[in-house]
Formats: C-alpha cells, structure tokens, sequence
C-alpha cells in the first residue's frame, strides 16, 4: 500500500514537471533533449503526448534521441570528459549539464548490463513486458526500436519468437539483446501492468441466433492478472455491441461447466489441456499458454 502510495506520488510529480514545462515553447533541441534525458524513462507515455503537444512526431523524436543514447553507452566513455569528445563533432548543441544527465544514465546501464532474461510476454497493445532473473519488470514499446522492427506491427509477427537469458530471437532471425531492451524500455511494477492482456483465440461464429454477421467468441489471458483467464462475446459489434465477458482464476474456470465448449469455439481448443492439468499450479499454466501462444504464431506469407 505504502509503495503504491509513492509510485502515486512520484508519478503525480512527474505529470506536473511535464506540465509546467508545456506551457512554455522548447527553446532549443538540448531543452528538449534534457526532458527526454530526465522523464521519458520514467513514464514514456507523458512524454509522447509532451512531444505531440510541442509539433514533434513521437516515434521519430524518441527514435533519434535513443540512437544518441546508445552512442554513448556503447563508447565506453567514463566521465563527461570523454562524452563531450565524442558527441562535440556531431552534437554540439548538446550542454554540460545534459552531459552529466548522460553519464547518469550511462552508469544506470553499466550496472543493469549483468541482468538476465527470465520471461518475456507478448501483449494486444503492441508492447512486451520483460521479466528479469533480478525481478525488475520492464516494458517496451516497439514504436520507440528501429526501423528494423517495424514487422512487430503485425500481432501475429509481434508474437513470434523464442528468447534466452541474453536476448529475443524472432522467426525472421532478428534479435533483441539485454542492453538494447534496457535502454529502451521503462520500469514497471506487476499492478502496472496487470490489465494487458494477449489474445489465447476469437472466432466469429455467425450466423446465430443472436446475430447474422457478428457473434465472436473469445478467450484472453492476462499474465500479471488474479483473475488471469478472461471468456466473452462480442454480438453485433460497434455501437450496436450486445456482447459481454467475465475474469476468472483457472479454478473458477473450471467449475463452469460449458468453459470447454466456449475455448472450441474461440478455435482455441488446444489450451484445454493446459488449464485442464490438476498437477500444475497457477503460473505454470500461464507460463505454458506463453510458449505455445509463440510457437503457434507465425510470420506474413
């Protein structure tokens, strides 16, 4: 409760820098790359919309600013010094203060270099969440990586991958390694996360009875959620939706006595086994729904 009450706080102070900074225009690109160097890290989302309020395109801002990031930390520059000779040919407008607020962020990835992967969870709303064997949680944002991975914008591309302790190998044999996660990817406790979800199976089942077109049957999963397993329907869609959903524990999931039949019909019939086996607890479901949720995705023909 304490801690929720500081991340409240702390998040309340960083919502009303960012607003006091609007109201004034950016002077010059170090004023506004001294708030991507002080906020963006910390809540990234404030900072897109910063940028949209001041006529700057997000993704290609941020996309700028962490290619300048990761200069420097893979320089092997270890005082402002040695920072300033390396970015004063290409990067003059950049001051001695936002120097020493690079070095800060150096020194943080130097000490987050050692950590290792330990789960990775695709989500519907285009970002991955990493877990670390340190217990850091962090999330990221694929808009905010290069144009390399511009193929994430397709879920179903999104999803396909393997991972290690060191990186994120995709299908098409792109990777994603620990220090390009880290830096550009933000700090996230479990309840922040705890309402995204991703897809398990949705089918359309029209027509019916209660709809021609529309009657979509669903199952998502929510990882980092107490009620991890959600079924619904989605009935005539748009305005004119009549559909509904409920959250269950597997548990709960499994006392209702139609929940197979409803997965057959989200075409998602493959993740009965899992929820179905007494021997495995909670998070050993969810973890298994992962792995197959990848290995089934596959890339664009």
């Amino acid at each position: 409760m304490v801690s929720s009450i500081i991340r409240l706080i702390n998040s309340i102070i960083r919502i009303k820098r960012i607003s006091d900074r609007k109201i004034n225009l950016i002077k010059s690109e170090n004023d506004l790359f001294a708030i991507y160097l002080d906020d963006y890290s910390n809540n990234p989302d404030l900072f897109r919309l910063f940028l949209v309020q001041n006529n700057f395109k997000p993704e290609l801002k941020i996309s700028e600013y962490n290619k300048i990031i990761s200069l420097f930390i893979n320089s092997g520059a270890k005082n402002t010094d040695d920072l300033y000779v390396i970015g004063k040919q290409k990067y003059d407008w950049i001051d001695a203060l936002n120097y020493k607020r690079i070095l800060s962020q150096i020194m943080k990835h130097a000490d987050k270099k050692s950590m290792s992967i330990k789960d990775v969870v695709p989500t519907d709303s285009w970002k991955l969440i990493f877990t670390f064997d340190n217990g850091e949680n962090r999330i990221l944002d694929y808009k905010d990586l290069d144009d390399k991975f511009g193929f994430l914008a397709y879920p179903n591309q999104l999803k396909a991958f393997s991972f290690s302790t060191e990186c994120v190998t995709w299908k098409n044999g792109i990777t994603l390694d620990v220090e390009t996660i880290i830096s550009h990817s933000c700090k996230v406790e479990k309840e922040d996360v705890e309402n995204m979800n991703i897809t398990i199976g949705q089918k359309n089942q029209a027509p019916t009875d209660q709809d021609s077109r529309h009657h979509v049957y669903f199952v998502s999963l929510y990882p980092f959620n107490a009620n991890p397993i959600t079924i619904g329907e989605s009935i005539g869609g748009g305005h004119g939706e009549r559909g509904g959903c409920s959250s269950f524990t597997f548990e709960k999931l499994k006392g209702i006595k139609d929940w197979k039949n409803h997965f057959k019909k989200s075409g998602c019939d493959w993740a009965i086994e899992p929820i179905d086996k007494d021997s495995w607890d909670s998070q050993d479901i969810i973890n298994n729904l992962l792995i197959e949720i990848r290995n089934r995705s596959e890339f664009n023909k």
